[in-house]
């Protein structure tokens, strides 16, 4: 019951400061230089609503373009400034605040760069021989990694194991396409080059770096039976097994962490996709990796 008189109490308190001002109608007159300022309450009163939201991004001053409601507000502003409309300005604020992909991007930005200033990356690689390094030096804990990157560590792996995520996997798949343009010799050497692709031998070479193929079957045959019971059986070697380039990459009795091609297949939970805004997430993500390596924390306003 305790919460109801509260609720009551405040309720009649919050009634008679209101009822205050008409009851006091023609019985008392105030000064004028209250009266002046009278006019600027509700300016005042929502300045003092508003603007917190607009630059504090978890308590914090945010004037960058990680802080997506002052983004939106700035829009809101603009609008209004030029055509004086309160539909159109609510309107464009909240298309602003909540176009999906940007307002994502954002978010995902300032939770890294939170994470980053409390010490959780250590460095970022940009090809495999940096990803590998990280790991000699043993300087983390838990990185991402390219597949053919194991067969660059050596006797590394026995030191760290690969993870297969109970969220999922992320997945990629690339494709190649023929120009609309092509024609005559060149058409033909353009499916040439692609039949060559499904015909077994390449995806026996990608299999060897721990990617997949559209067509596996074809790619078995170019393969020996201990390295497809390793690479899509999800069998322990029988014995070590060679890499593209012919160094010893998988020792024996190893065996490839998700399973069968079948089980970490079917356990993919989101595709890698190039989006609209892919740009933007290209430049939010080069300024992020750039504060990674020199340690910068960025000044308010820094973008």
């Amino acid at each position: 019951m305790t919460i109801w008189w509260v609720m009551l109490a405040g309720g009649l308190v919050t009634f008679l400061i209101r009822y205050s001002f008409i009851a006091a109608e023609g019985s008392y007159q105030p000064a004028e230089w209250f009266r002046r300022l009278l006019p600027l309450v509700p300016i005042s009163a929502l300045t003092a609503l508003v603007i917190p939201d607009l630059l504090l991004v978890n308590g914090a001053l945010t004037l960058s373009g990680a802080n997506f409601q002052l983004l939106a507000g700035l829009v809101a502003i603009l609008v209004a400034s030029i055509w004086r409309n309160t539909l159109l300005t609510i309107g464009a604020g909240f298309a602003a605040l909540f176009f999906p992909p940007v307002r994502e991007i954002n978010a995902l930005m300032a939770l890294l760069e939170d994470r980053r200033r409390q010490g959780y990356f250590c460095g970022a690689w940009r090809d495999g021989a940096q990803a590998a390094q990280l790991i000699r030096d043993q300087t983390v804990a838990v990185q991402s990694m390219w597949s053919p990157v194991y067969g660059q560590l050596g006797q590394q792996p026995c030191n760290f194991v690969e993870a297969a995520p109970a969220e999922g996997y992320r997945a990629w798949h690339g494709g190649a396409s023929l120009s609309r343009h092509l024609g005559g010799a060149e058409l033909d050497m353009a499916y040439e080059y692609l039949n060559w692709w499904l015909s077994g031998y390449a995806g026996s070479v990608m299999a060897r770096q721990g990617y997949y193929i559209s067509t596996p079957e074809r790619s078995q045959t170019y393969m020996a039976p201990q390295e497809w019971a390793y690479w899509y059986d999800g069998a322990p070697a029988a014995q070590d097994l060679q890499g593209p380039a012919g160094d010893w990459i998988v020792r024996a009795g190893a065996r490839r962490a998700g399973g069968t091609y079948q089980e970490r297949s079917s356990r993919i939970a989101i595709w890698n996709t190039v989006m609209d805004e892919y740009n933007y997430a290209a430049r939010a993500w080069e300024r992020f990796i750039r504060r990674v390596h020199d340690g910068r924390i960025p000044e308010d306003g820094a973008a």
